[in-house]
């Protein structure tokens, strides 16, 4: 991809939270090769996006981006538009690479996580908030 043109960022490590933030605002898009299937410490099994929380769908909101994520890795439906999913390395690549050749597909996305994030803003849920608990709580 770097031969392409893409300035391709990725860390095994901690990023500090000012490079995290600046990296994540210049970014297109948000590719987590997530292994959605996980033991914790204590030998639990979880299972990200169902038994376990990761920030992924909360930095595509915040940053306004669309989501490359495994198969398993389950969505809420208001971002399912702006989200990629990929089964196998070969079908990210696939991916990827589709991403590169389309910009037009790529920009798509972009729009749409911008319009999937604005479903999450201040406003919109104070209204939800409102409309669907405050004044329903003479109906309980």
């Amino acid at each position: 991809m770097k031969g392409y043109g893409y300035d391709i960022s990725f860390s095994q490590g901690f990023i500090p939270e000012n490079d995290y933030n600046r990296i994540s605002s210049e970014s297109d898009i948000i590719i987590s090769p997530l292994n959605v299937m996980t033991k914790r410490d204590t030998g639990i099994k979880e299972i990200y996006g169902q038994s376990e929380g990761s920030a992924l769908p909360f930095e595509a909101i915040q940053y306004c981006k669309p989501l490359i994520v495994p198969t398993e890795f389950n969505v809420i439906n208001e971002m399912k538009s702006s989200t990629l999913k990929y089964k196998t390395p070969e079908n990210l690549e696939k991916i990827l690479v589709e991403l590169i050749e389309n910009k037009n597909k790529l920009e798509y996305l972009k729009k749409e996580a911008c319009k999937n994030s604005e479903k999450f803003s201040l406003e919109v849920l104070q209204k939800y908030f409102k409309d669907e608990i405050l004044d329903n709580l003479d109906k309980l």
